[in-house]
């Protein structure tokens, strides 16, 4: 059976992309800040981070990224940003998508891949643990230093309402 979508990793995003990924972002958050070209630009030209795409007639319908970071013991991977758009789930977008991540994880050599995700993000959890992640118990702190002011009610309509 072939695959309605394409993988591939975001190297040199445009504003159609941008587009596209401000209309994710509402998925993951209540309350978004959207990102400018620029910021999205930032993120993916970075060593440190690899973001993937799935697209499905040039639309991303669907991304997840991957950090890479040196601890004293060694390499360790990180799952950020995973969404695929709910119109589009049940395709095998987010498992290829983490198994994408999961095969450059290995290919350099990190000692594990590890995410968090929300309880309520049933899909999300679901792909995960289909994969073999496994809940690790664990207190998991942050502070919050520095919040970027989400982006306004109106300007998320705006940018859900040009689908």
């Amino acid at each position: 059976m072939k695959r309605e979508f394409k993988l591939g990793k975001l190297t040199k995003p445009s504003a159609d992309d941008l587009l596209s990924i401000n209309r994710l972002l509402p998925y993951q958050a209540q309350r978004p800040r959207l990102l400018s070209l620029r910021e999205l630009k930032r993120v993916v030209s970075q060593d440190c981070i690899e973001t993937y795409v799935a697209r499905v007639g040039g639309n991303i319908v669907g991304m997840a990224s991957v950090i890479f970071y040196w601890v004293p013991t060694g390499l360790i991977a990180f799952i950020e940003e995973f969404t695929v758009n709910p119109n589009f789930q049940g395709r095998g977008i987010g498992s290829a998508l983490i198994k994408k991540l999961i095969g450059r994880a290995k290919a350099r050599r990190a000692k594990h891949i590890s995410t968090y995700t929300n309880p309520k993000r049933i899909a999300a959890n679901a792909v995960y643990q289909k994969l073999g992640f496994f809940k690790k118990e664990t207190n998991f702190y942050r502070i919050n230093l520095f919040l970027p002011k989400p982006s306004s009610k109106r300007a998320i309509k705006k940018v859900l309402g040009n689908l």
